[in-house]
Formats: structure tokens, C-alpha cells, sequence
């Protein structure tokens, strides 16, 4: 129960505090119960609670539906057991990862209205204010940043973006990498959007290698980094061509074993998307090597509708019928428009593999 207004302010005879001591003291009892939830939150929690839980867009809704009820107590235990216990979803997709995915932006995603944009940051500026020392907090609101300023360039060529759009893309990313470096206490997530702030203020190569290798040292394992550096070496950003396809064999050797295989695979499927227009060289990546990184997915993680479609798009671009007919038969009619843009693409190619 929050003190009630008139009993927090009341002043004894015997009481010197000033009425701005009283204040900070009712502020600071409040924040003290922000913990307390409904029963319908404290079901949320069990369930966040609950490692059997292994659902990504369950989660997500999960993480919503507290950042919605304002339960950034919730939200702060939620991201602690997400980086400590390194958890990761079927398909490999760390926890943590889909955590910020869902508190740093609109229930509607990226390209949600201005409006709901607001409201949004509106919200996470509470719960930095409320939890001034939240790590948490901070590097959701630098990562709403850059999704915002994201949406505000849109996805074509530069010379397609306007004035305005450009402006904001900046001033976003600005403002993202000054609240990344006022982040008191730093998880691996903390390297994902300061690599995201580094593709979008065109940092140089040396800048950005040396905060990958900062990035291995704190957490190899959290290969979303590799993606999004991957990205940033793409010839129409910041690399020249055989930078990404020399990554990928350094990284994957440099880890080693099966989870460098799995490194290998997700920096591969990153680039051949319909959807986003991703259509490298087959000869950029090894065939072979993104057969073994998908195989190291499923024996190490388990694998997922996403993961399935990836490789099926992949075994037919690189010409594999076999392995393609096997993946589609399991995808069945679970088709992704993320990865193949449109139906028609997908039942193309599943009927080029069935043939």
C-alpha cells in the first residue's frame, strides 16, 4: 500500500525534517512498494520464473504486458535472469536478446506511429526515474532510440531517405550512444546496440573492430553481436568486398566446435533474404559449412519455425534439392514473409525442391 498523501506529509511537533526531506523519504517508501503487483502480474511472473517456459513470442508478450503495467520491478528481475542464466530459445535466440527486442519498442514494432512511439519512451523514461541505477532501463531506452531513428530513414537507399529523416537518424543515434555510456553496469546486450550505434554514426573500422573484440571478451557466446557486426561490414556500409565472408570463417574458427559452426550459419543467413533483399554470391559463403552450422543449431538449441525457413531459403539458393525437400516437408504451411517477402516465393521454391 502507497502511504496515503496527507500521512506522508504530517509533521510532529518533535520533527525537523524539512517538507523536501519528508518528500524524498514519501518518494523513496513509494518506490518501495513499486514492487507490489496484481495477482494477474505476480501469474507473469511465474511464468518468467518457470525455465519451461520456451515460447519467444510468449515471452515477448510476457515482457509487454509488464512494461505496459508499468512492473519494472518485474522487468528488472525478468533481464537479470535472462543474462545471468545465458538462457536461450529453441533455435538458439538468447533470452536476453528478445527481452529488449520486446521492451524497446511499440506492441506494433518498429514502423508503429509517432504516437505510439511516444508512449512508449514515455514509459521508459518512467522506469529510469523510478530506478535511477537500472542498467536495464537505460539500454532499453538507447535501443528504442535507434529503432526509432531506424524507422524515421525507412529502408531504401540513401539517396531515397529525406532531410527530415536524416535528421532524426542522427539525432536518435546520437542520443542512443549517450545514454549507452552513462550505463552503470554493462550485459551483452550492452554491445548489440552500441554495434547498432556504431553502423548508424558510421564509425570507423578500427572503432568498431575494437569493440567486437571487447564484446568476445565480455560474452562470446552472445552471437547476435557477430550479426549485427556482419552487417556493418556489408559492402554498402562501411566494408570492402571479402570482409564478411573473411568474418565469418575468423569468428566461426576462433570459437570453435559446434558453436562456431552455429556462428557461421546465422552470419550466412543473415544475408540471403528475400524479403530484405539480401541476394550475396553463392560462392561468398561455403554451402558445406552453412549445412554443419545448421545441423550444430538443431543438436546444441533445438530449432525453430525461423531457423527452418532460413535454411530452407538458403538450400534453394545454393542449389541443394535434397536438403531443400527435407526442410519444406517440415515447414509444411508454416511459411515466414520475414524471410521469403511473399507467398509466391515460398511455394516457388517448394515446388522447385518437390520436383
Amino acid at each position: 500500500m502507497f502511504l496515503p498523501l496527507c500521512a506522508a506529509f504530517a509533521q510532529s511537533p518533535d520533527d525537523n525534517r524539512s517538507l523536501g526531506d519528508i518528500a524524498r523519504e514519501a518518494r523513496e517508501q513509494k518506490l518501495l512498494h513499486a514492487s507490489d503487483v496484481t495477482p494477474h502480474s505476480d501469474r507473469i511472473r511465474e511464468l518468467i520464473a518457470d525455465i519451461g517456459v520456451n515460447d519467444a513470442d510468449e515471452y515477448r508478450g510476457q515482457m509487454l504486458e509488464l512494461l505496459n503495467r508499468e512492473d519494472f520491478a518485474g522487468l528488472e528481475h525478468a533481464a537479470e535472469k535472462a543474462s545471468s542464466g545465458k538462457g536461450r530459445f529453441p533455435g538458439g535466440v538468447w533470452k536476453l536478446y528478445s527481452f529488449y527486442d520486446a521492451v524497446s519498442q511499440p506492441a506494433g514494432g518498429r514502423q508503429d506511429r509517432d504516437a505510439s512511439w511516444n508512449v512508449h519512451i514515455a514509459i521508459l523514461n518512467r522506469w529510469i526515474s523510478l530506478l535511477p541505477q537500472s542498467s536495464t532501463a537505460r539500454i532499453a531506452l538507447a535501443q528504442a532510440y535507434l529503432s526509432h531513428g531506424s524507422k524515421a530513414r525507412g529502408s531504401g537507399y540513401a539517396d531515397t531517405v529525406t532531410d527530415e529523416g536524416w535528421q532524426k537518424y542522427g539525432e536518435r543515434a546520437d542520443l542512443a550512444l549517450s545514454i549507452l555510456q552513462e550505463v552503470p553496469n554493462r550485459d551483452p546486450y550492452w554491445y548489440f546496440a552500441m554495434m547498432v550505434v556504431a553502423l548508424e554514426q558510421g564509425w570507423p573500422k578500427s572503432r568498431t573492430k575494437a569493440l567486437l573484440d571487447e564484446s568476445i571478451s565480455f560474452e562470446a557466446g552472445f552471437y547476435h553481436v557477430y550479426r549485427e557486426y556482419a552487417n556493418y561490414l556489408q559492402p554498402k556500409w562501411y566494408g570492402a568486398p571479402g570482409d564478411l565472408e573473411a568474418f565469418a570463417n575468423a569468428i566461426s574458427q576462433r570459437i570453435g566446435g559446434e558453436e562456431g559452426e552455429f556462428v557461421y550459419f546465422e552470419i550466412a543467413s543473415l544475408f540471403y533474404c528475400g524479403a530484405c533483399g539480401n541476394w550475396s554470391n553463392p560462392a561468398d559463403m561455403q554451402w558445406r559449412k552453412i549445412k554443419d552450422g545448421y545441423a550444430a543449431l538443431e543438436h546444441l538449441y533445438g530449432t525453430s519455425p525461423l531457423k527452418m525457413n532460413r535454411f530452407a531459403l538458403l538450400a534453394a539458393k545454393f542449389g541443394d534439392k535434397a536438403a531443400a525437400r527435407e526442410i519444406f516437408a517440415q515447414i509444411a504451411d508454416h511459411w515466414d514473409p520475414g524471410i521469403w517477402g511473399d507467398r509466391q516465393a515460398f511455394e516457388k521454391a517448394k515446388l522447385w525442391a518437390e520436383n
